[in-house]
């Protein structure tokens, strides 16, 4: 917190990453303070998902919320439909709405490998 989450910033990374391939997958992890940085206090959720917003905006199709547990932080949907296809629980990872690489629900190619 105060060191790379202002607005402009998340705006300027997230939108790179859009301008590179919109499916590009942008990790946000929480920082827990240690080391030489005890100091700082820990992400608030709220800051993660401001950040996860404005990489929406952007047009970024996978954005993960990673070091803190919370609903849809961690999941995949799909970008055409919004249905659930990955389901990711801490690490138990189950591909529900996936089939062949296609959403089940409305048949859109996701990007990855599904095999």
């Amino acid at each position: 917190p105060g060191h790379n989450d202002s607005d402009a910033e998340l705006n300027d990374i997230s939108g790179f990453i859009a301008s590179l391939d919109p499916s590009i997958p942008w990790h946000i992890s929480r920082f827990h303070p240690a080391y030489k940085m005890s100091d700082v206090p820990v992400t608030p959720t709220s800051s993660l998902v401001r950040a996860r917003d404005i990489g929406r905006k952007n047009g970024l199709k996978f954005i993960y919320i990673g070091n803190v547990q919370g609903k849809d932080f961690g999941q995949t949907r799909c970008p055409s439909c919004n249905a659930l296809a990955v389901d990711r629980q801490g690490y138990v990872v189950g591909f529900v709405g996936i089939e062949d690489g296609k959403c089940r629900q409305c048949g859109f190619k996701l990007a990855g490998v599904w095999q």
